[in-house]
């Protein structure tokens, strides 16, 4: 059996492409300038294909890049009538939510929160515009909060959900037709009264 310098011309030897072989024994030729023909259009082969692959990545990118992520850091939350405006900016395990439209922390009308010991998987807010007393009800469960200076008689921020009987978070309170809660991880609301907005 022949040997070769390159394993790519050893493999080619044992498993030639069709018309590299003797006609007469139908063994592989094992002449070199086959093999160095052969080897030739191996080398434009993997060229070629490495350049299919450079193209594919390059259309990726391309699709990637235009595409609309949701900001999940800095985005607002409206009324369907779009009256009302909530701004949540996270920073890290920082979070504020502010009443009105800001693209940043302003020095009063805020709430500032520790998102710390919130799962990211169940991370959620939760809203109802013109709720009994107040222009809106928030709860973000699980938070923390660091300094309130929101108008605590026009608005209400909670820590966490109320709880059942049993002792279980219960959502109930923000089902109603003028509530609406937002999942963070997929930016996605459950229900048609409240809209989001990068």
């Amino acid at each position: 059996m022949a040997r070769f310098a390159r394993p790519d011309a050893f493999v080619y030897c044992l498993s030639p492409p069709n018309g590299l072989h003797d006609t007469t024994t139908n063994a592989p030729r094992l002449h070199p300038a086959n093999v160095v023909t052969h080897l030739t259009s191996l080398r434009k082969l993997r060229f070629n294909n490495r350049h299919i692959s450079f193209f594919i990545l390059g259309i990726l990118i391309i699709l990637t890049s235009s595409c609309d992520f949701p900001n999940r850091s800095n985005f607002r939350i409206y009324s369907v009538d779009r009256k009302q405006c909530v701004t949540i900016i996270t920073h890290g395990e920082t979070r504020y939510i502010i009443n009105g439209q800001h693209n940043s922390i302003p020095k009063t009308n805020y709430v500032k929160l520790d998102i710390s010991g919130i799962d990211p998987i169940g991370d959620e807010i939760s809203i109802c515009w013109k709720n009994d007393n107040y222009d809106w009800e928030i709860v973000n469960h699980q938070s923390k909060v660091l300094d309130n200076k929101l108008d605590t008689l026009k608005f209400k921020f909670n820590e966490s959900l109320e709880r059942d009987n049993r002792g279980i978070p219960d959502t109930k309170k923000y089902h109603k037709p003028n509530c609406g809660t937002i999942d963070l991880l997929s930016m996605e609301t459950y229900d048609n009264t409240i809209v989001i907005e990068n």
